[in-house]
């Protein structure tokens, strides 16, 4: 029998973050395009509140705030957006694809109807169902299906490297399902037909809201993540017990008036001279006049 004694609080660990992986290369840069706005909701108690922007949120309302500006008009604003730009990007890699994540079968199957509307090629993922996973093997193997819309199907496991935009359209607001989602896109394509590395690049869509801005944040510096279950137990001694807290507030309207486009890993605005020297580094510099256009526009 060994007589070796293992010191298991001396064994070396190591870890590997989100930036570490974009600066070796294996991880895509990320930029991440956030929305904000204002949002109208009916409170419990019957009062309209009204919200400009997401920096006037506590921890009272930043939820109600989130699920109203994803499901009462902001949400389709997003999508808009993150499906002109992927349409953009196909000019220049046409086998790119797409995702959007949301909230439930009945949204998932409206923004279908979207994006048909579009013209866009899509699938639906809802559930493990037959349809559903068919829908995902069609989108993983079919070059023309560009868009899988899903509700809780888009996860570790997914694995396709030429997807490059994801909307991220639920008030979902954990650090794992944040990191398994948007880690869809930051893979890098090293198929025949894909883009040199240094063309490649990964695009959340967002809304600009407190709770997601702190899970990005975490993103950048640590890959591990733990669950903890929490429960409460009565004064009077009688025992544990777990509560389901149920939202009773009504959303009514939101809007986009604002959006930001950031660079993941300085978590700095991607300003117009950036952009500039990303594109002369890949070969395709702006003229004077594209430069100015690209000035004008609302978010940069």
């Amino acid at each position: 029998m060994s007589e070796l004694i293992l010191d298991t609080s001396k064994i070396p660990t190591t870890s590997f973050s989100v930036a570490d992986g974009q600066r070796e290369k294996i991880l895509l840069p990320l930029h991440t395009h956030l929305f904000d706005g204002p949002v109208e909701y009916i409170d419990s108690s019957g009062e309209l509140q009204k919200l400009n922007k997401f920096s006037e949120c506590d921890k009272n309302n930043e939820r109600i705030a989130i699920k109203t500006f994803i499901r009462n008009g902001a949400g389709e604003e997003i999508f808009y957006s993150m499906i002109d730009d992927y349409l953009k990007s196909l000019e220049t890699n046409p086998t790119a694809t797409a995702f959007v994540v949301t909230y439930s079968q009945v949204r998932a199957k409206k923004l279908g109807k979207l994006a048909e509307e579009l013209g866009i090629n899509h699938r639906v993922a809802v559930s493990e169902d037959k349809e559903s996973l068919n829908n995902i093997e069609a989108f993983k193997v079919d070059p023309s299906v560009k868009l899988l819309i899903g509700v809780g199907q888009i996860h570790e496991g997914l694995n396709v490297p030429c997807a490059t935009h994801i909307a991220y359209l639920t008030n979902f607001r954990t650090f794992p399902h944040a990191q398994q989602v948007i880690g869809r896109v930051t893979r890098v394509d090293r198929s025949e037909q894909a883009l040199p590395y240094e063309r490649q690049c990964a695009h959340l869509y967002a809304p600009k809201d407190p709770l997601l801005l702190k899970l990005l944040e975490k993103m950048k510096v640590s890959d591990g993540h733990f669950a903890v279950e929490t429960t409460e137990v009565s004064e009077d001694g009688g025992g544990e017990r777990r509560q389901t807290a149920f939202e009773t507030a009504q959303g009514l309207s939101s809007k986009v008036v604002s959006s930001s486009v950031y660079d993941f890993a300085s978590g700095q605005p991607i300003t117009t001279a950036q952009i500039t020297a990303i594109l002369a580094a890949a070969g395709t510099p702006l003229t004077e006049d594209q430069r100015s256009a690209l000035e004008k526009l609302p978010s940069i």
